[in-house]
Order: structure tokens, then sequence, then C-alpha cells
């Protein structure tokens, strides 16, 4: 998914923010010993991944994403696992092939 727009912030002044995401859903055999050890053994763990990224300027990018994980565990009950992630990726237009900066929380 890709989305492109422009925000005004004044008559003079124009700022393109381009934005892209993706999802990732995945179903896992849960035989995990300590999260996703459920006595069935036909009970599947699910994952789903959120990818967004946005291009700040031409040298900068910031990229966050967010998991969630939820499955069967032994004590016939459920296991949550939530999760994020945050980078912000530095590149300049010229030498940016050998230089770079990344940050990731």
């Amino acid at each position: 998914l890709y989305l492109g727009y422009w925000i005004k912030q004044s008559p003079k002044m124009a700022y393109k923010a381009n934005w892209f995401s993706e999802v990732t859903l995945q179903a896992l055999q849960g035989q995990n010993e300590i999260l996703f050890n459920s006595p069935n053994r036909n009970s599947l763990v699910s994952l789903i991944h959120l990818q967004n990224l946005w291009d700040l300027s031409d040298e900068l990018t910031m990229d966050w994403g967010m998991t969630r994980v939820y499955g069967a565990n032994s004590y016939e009950k459920y296991t949550h696992l939530y999760g994020t992630d945050m980078t912000f990726k530095w590149q300049p237009l010229e030498g940016g092939k050998y230089r770079a900066l990344n940050f990731t929380i």
C-alpha cells in the first residue's frame, strides 16, 4: 500500500509526505514449551504485524511497526504478546552508499 499526499502549511509552502504500509498475517503451530504449549496439538498461534514507513525528507526515513501474537497455552487459557519497534534512518544524498545512521528503539 502506498499513499502520497500533500499537507499545506501556508500558501507559500507545502510538505510532501510519503507513507508505505505492510501487513503480515501468519498462522503458526503453537508448540513452545512456555508460551503456547496447548494440550490440543491442532491449536494455532496467530500473528499480525503492521509496518509503516514514512519518508520525512530525501535523507530521513521513519519506520514504525506493531506486532500482536495470540494463542492457547498449557493452562487452557490464552497468551497475548504485544510489541513495537521504531527506526529512524538517515542517509545523505551524496556519499550515502558508504555513510548512514540507523537509530532503533
